[in-house]
């Protein structure tokens, strides 16, 4: 039985470095091509990918000529996220013809290659499989489970990954301490999990921890009646405010040690007093905490309580630094052009994209956002350039 041979085409050489390094595959051949490709001569090969992500007239100009000749071998097309759904529609009618948002994760790329030539190599059809014929992007095992997130943006191994746990975990009540450097997006799967979580039609109440007075933290965390104190009302602590719900509670570790006595107390019951009252009331909350600091050290200065730390960490999400996942740079730019309509006639030129794919982002998505932005609005025309990036 012969090896199944498989075309990897890009006129980029980091993308033919990606189908290099991260796109091995047991028992198949990989033919690499950054030159042209005759259309007419593909059935020599038993999967064909062709990255056509850079947009340009000659990427165009092939996808044109790809989709007036007959294909008889499975072809599998990587493009930008602004032309997905123009080239999806073009294709509808190729039942060998498979579209993949790029950038794509190297699990997702495998297991769509993998399919082909296995099915090949067992004398059966080049048919595409019934489960890559879908409109999203995401073909994993887990795309049931994983819908629900991805408003999470990134393709990354380690965003999926990421979105795995999080399908996993949003069903239970169990408290979750979420690390993370600063603009990692902390908050947002907070919110998210809340959104995805057998809770998401009760309140989700965030609280900056750093922000809550000692002088005070008793009413804030637990509530108040009239008369409890000077300037005291009749009002819901954070607690009650949640109550069905999810607290969550941001900045942990800036959480003064008084506070975080407090804050014990209530993570040991389930029935807390206002200030000023002894009518008990009950409350069901989901806590949900987030920290950029290292919380392990903290408790070993003991500037953080440790039977604190043990009680909101029961489940434990660690988010990437956009560093360690450049790869889903691309579709987070795309996605904040898209989110302002004035903005959605601008792209970034390949070698802007290359100059923000070697910046190291200290400030993560959120530095990300801002340098998308000042890029626009220092771009003469439509095309943004490397001069207009700017870096904080």
């Amino acid at each position: 039985m012969k090896m199944p041979v498989v075309l990897l085409f890009s006129n980029s050489s980091q993308v033919l470095q990606f189908f290099l390094e991260d796109l091995k595959i047991c028992g198949i051949s990989r033919h690499f091509c950054m030159d042209s490709v005759d259309v007419d001569n593909l059935s020599r090969y038993d999967c064909c990918v062709f990255d056509v992500s850079d947009e340009t007239l000659a990427g165009m100009s092939f996808l044109e000529k790809l989709k007036a000749c007959k294909i008889e071998t499975p072809v599998v097309l990587l493009v930008s996220l602004r032309i997905f759904e123009s080239v999806r529609k073009m294709f509808s009618s190729q039942k060998l013809v498979t579209v993949l948002q790029f950038p794509v994760s190297s699990t997702v790329l495998k297991k769509c290659i993998s399919q082909y030539v296995i099915n090949d190599a067992d004398g059966g059809s080049h048919g595409v499989p019934a489960e890559w014929k879908i409109e999203s992007t995401s073909v994993c095992d887990d795309a049931k489970t994983t819908a629900d997130f991805d408003a999470l943006l990134g393709t990354s191994e380690t965003v999926v990954a990421l979105k795995k746990k999080l399908a996993c975990i949003s069903q239970t009540d169990e408290p979750i301490l979420i690390e993370g450097e600063s603009g990692t997006g902390k908050t947002f799967i907070a919110r998210l999990l809340h959104e995805n979580s057998k809770r998401a039609k009760f309140p989700f109440i965030s609280v900056n921890s750093a922000a809550i007075p000692d002088t005070i933290a008793e009413s804030e965390l637990m509530g108040s009646v009239n008369g409890a104190y000077t300037g005291a009302g009749n009002r819901p602590g954070y607690f009650e405010q949640a109550d069905g719900g999810t607290l969550f509670l941001d900045e942990i570790c800036e959480m003064s040690k008084v506070v975080q006595a407090k804050l014990l107390k209530l993570c040991e019951s389930d029935i807390l007093y206002r200030v000023g009252s002894v009518k008990p009331v009950k409350y069901d909350v989901r806590l949900i905490c987030a920290t950029n600091a290292n919380i392990s050290e903290n408790v070993q200065q003991k500037l953080f309580r440790q039977d604190l730390y043990y009680r909101i960490s029961v489940l434990k999400l660690k988010i990437p630094p956009l560093r360690e996942r450049p790869e889903d740079i691309p579709l987070l730019i795309e996605h904040f052009l898209k989110a302002k309509p004035d903005y959605n006639k601008y792209y970034f030129s390949p070698d802007a994209v290359e100059k923000m794919l070697l910046h190291s982002w200290p400030g993560n998505i959120r530095e990300l956002k801002n340098c998308v932005y000042r890029a626009v609005s220092l771009c003469d025309g439509d095309l943004v350039l490397p001069e207009h990036i700017l870096f904080d």
